[in-house]
């Protein structure tokens, strides 16, 4: 994000490795959230560089910056059927104009998309799609080393938020984000640099561990959901811990996500109305 703090940061990383913020050409975002891109358009500023964000993403990016009536809109569409008072969505409004000020200055931004290969001197990057987290997550994989830049979409300490609705157009976030997973271990990454959290080799057994905890939690949806229920229902039940909305817009996000998949599976029912129910498959 764009603080006094985080532009000490910089100016200081970049003395130690002895290069000048000119010498900078690219700046690779993995994704669009504000504690990634948000520093973007100062080091823009200072290096004329080129900031390359994921095309997927572009959209969200919109609706994040929104005028508040057109944002309050998008988000009543969104939110709303799941529950959500218009108390929590003006909230939610206000919230994120109030981050959007550590994304200023905007970058002009230049879209990229998987599959692209950039150079860093005797090293190439492979552009690899990660959907879930955002709707157009990368990772950056370099083809010399093996080196994997995960941003948030693979940590070795948690597992990361998986959608990042009510921004997101992706349908099943959490198959899409496992399946993009499985496929990224395959080419066997020798060490993953995430952006939270430290390093860690074993991708394999990672993603194993990953795979668990989502099974575990998905269960506990499961097991919770009794009767016609809201989203906001749910995670009532399955005790949701937040301390603030945006704690709370993950938990919802998740909860969410884990609802879908389980309805695609056919595991649950669905209700489409006024109010979003899910129930039971026993239930009629």
């Amino acid at each position: 994000m764009h603080t006094p703090q985080a532009r000490e940061k910089w100016s200081a990383a970049l003395k130690d490795i002895g290069i000048s913020f000119k010498q900078i050409e690219k700046i690779l975002v993995t994704h669009i959230h504000p504690d990634h891109a948000g520093i973007a358009g100062w080091l823009q500023q200072q290096s004329d560089a080129q900031v390359l964000v994921p095309r997927l993403d572009l959209p969200a990016w919109g609706k994040y910056t929104l005028p508040e009536a057109e944002h309050y809109e998008h988000l009543y569409r969104e939110m709303a059927p799941q529950g959500i008072s218009d108390d929590t969505i003006w909230q939610m409004v206000r919230d994120i104009a109030h981050i959007n000020r550590f994304n200023e200055p905007y970058p002009e931004m230049t879209a990229i998309d998987e599959g692209e290969i950039f150079s860093f001197g005797d090293e190439t990057c492979r552009v690899l799609p990660a959907p879930g987290h955002s709707d157009g997550h990368l990772m950056f994989l370099s083809e010399k080393n093996q080196w994997l830049f995960s941003g948030d979409a693979f940590l070795a300490e948690h597992v990361s938020q998986i959608s990042d609705w009510p921004y997101s157009t992706l349908e099943d976030p959490l198959t899409e984000n496992l399946e993009s997973l499985r496929e990224i271990v395959l080419r066997e990454p020798a060490l993953v640099l995430p952006t939270h959290g430290p390093c860690f080799t074993g991708a394999f057994e990672r993603l194993e561990a990953i795979e668990a905890q989502h099974k575990r939690r998905m269960n506990k949806v499961l097991e919770k959901l009794q009767g016609e229920m809201t989203l906001i229902e749910v995670c009532q039940a399955i005790n949701v811990r937040a301390r603030v909305l945006q704690e709370f817009r993950v938990s919802w996000a998740d909860t969410r996500a884990y609802l879908e998949c389980l309805w695609r599976r056919g595991l649950i029912g669905k209700e489409i109305g006024e109010t979003i129910r899910y129930r039971p498959k026993a239930e009629k």
